[in-house]
């Protein structure tokens, strides 16, 4: 049964704003930590499967149109993301459930992006706002120009540097728990509400463990993400 855009919107709002009382209520004093669960579970991805992602992963930056600009140094937004990524690579670094391993992510100019890492590129040029295949991830330069206008009526700069942690990390959500191979399984042309929900639950214990605080998630998701 296809869920109308308006079901399935509220759907994912209720679930985060559950979520997001959830982490809330932690209180100050806890320490976050990437978990293991029924609403992040990843995906085991086979030789074969692996095959199929990297080969859609090479092709991936021609996927994204003409004249989309990927070199993340160019990008005015590269010292905020660069902080984000170094901020959540420790803990990424312990996960041991992830099947290819992920060790961390990098931010880059160009592929190939290491082995067992995320790669992350920031783009000019972008008709969407964020885009992850199989272990890439590709942010839109101009939806966190998007962001930062909106940011002074959220809480300013805090508010902004969340909404950049909420974006980068639920997108890493959907590469570390191969959602791309869920894709591929059934043939799908984008991430299904369950695996939204796993990204924002992913993103919510990412800015957790990494100290970030999570007044800036709903601007990321009035924006668009």
């Amino acid at each position: 049964m296809v869920l109308p855009v308006s079901y399935v919107c509220r759907a994912r709002r209720l679930a985060s704003l559950l979520l997001f009382l959830a982490v809330s209520a932690c209180g100050a004093g806890s320490h976050g930590q990437l978990t293991v669960g029924d609403k992040n579970a990843n995906l085991t991805v086979n030789f074969s499967e692996k095959k199929a992602l990297e080969k859609m992963e090479a092709n991936s930056f021609a996927d994204l149109g003409p004249g989309v600009d990927c070199a993340s140094s160019r990008s005015p937004y590269y010292n905020d993301i660069a902080w984000i990524v170094d901020r959540i690579n420790p803990a990424l670094a312990l996960r041991t459930d992830i099947l290819p391993p992920v060790h961390g992510a990098q931010l880059l100019d160009n592929p190939p992006r290491s082995d067992n890492r995320i790669g992350v590129y920031l783009c000019s040029g972008m008709s969407a706002n964020a885009y992850t295949i199989y272990r890439s991830v590709y942010l839109s330069n101009d939806f966190m120009a998007k962001l930062k206008t909106a940011s002074p009526a959220w809480g300013g700069n805090e508010a902004f540097i969340s909404a950049l942690a909420f974006v980068a990390y639920h997108e890493m959500g959907h590469a570390a728990l191969n959602h791309s191979a869920g894709k591929l399984r059934v043939g799908a042309q984008q991430f299904d509400l369950p695996q939204e929900l796993q990204a924002d639950q992913f993103a919510y214990d990412a800015m957790a463990a990494a100290g970030i605080g999570l007044n800036g998630s709903e601007m990321a998701k009035a924006a668009g993400i």
